[in-house]
């Protein structure tokens, strides 16, 4: 009867340092859990942050596209209006060449006939 009864007291002496390394654990892992929590709300205001700034730099990349495609299309205005006054400047030089040959056909006709 002496072993029975000591090991009904060993046995209690057994669940009640099981039950305090129980708690013990607990204890631990609602710290644990806390912890976990906080950085999971870090993680989600980090996650928040990073779809904002996403849709922030997608905006950009869009006017950015916008504005190169503004750009291109008077760049092609500007070249045509370029070659257009290029066409009319080479015709303005043919034109002053030809007037300045007949200018100096008049002036070497007013010389000769001051000669004459």
């Amino acid at each position: 009867m002496k072993t029975g009864v000591q090991k009904l007291f060993e046995a209690a002496e057994q669940v009640q340092q099981i039950t305090q390394e129980l708690i013990a654990k607990e204890k631990h892992m609602a710290i644990a859990n806390t912890e976990a929590a906080k950085q999971v709300a870090e993680m989600e205001v980090l996650r928040s942050a990073a779809e904002i700034k996403t849709k922030e730099v997608q905006e950009s990349k869009e006017t950015a596209e916008i504005l190169v495609k503004q750009v291109n299309e008077e760049k092609a205005i500007a070249e045509e209006e370029l070659s257009a006054a290029e066409v009319i400047l080479k015709e303005a030089e043919e034109a002053v060449k030809v007037k300045k040959k007949n200018i100096l056909c008049r002036v070497t006709l007013n010389c000769s006939n001051l000669l004459c």
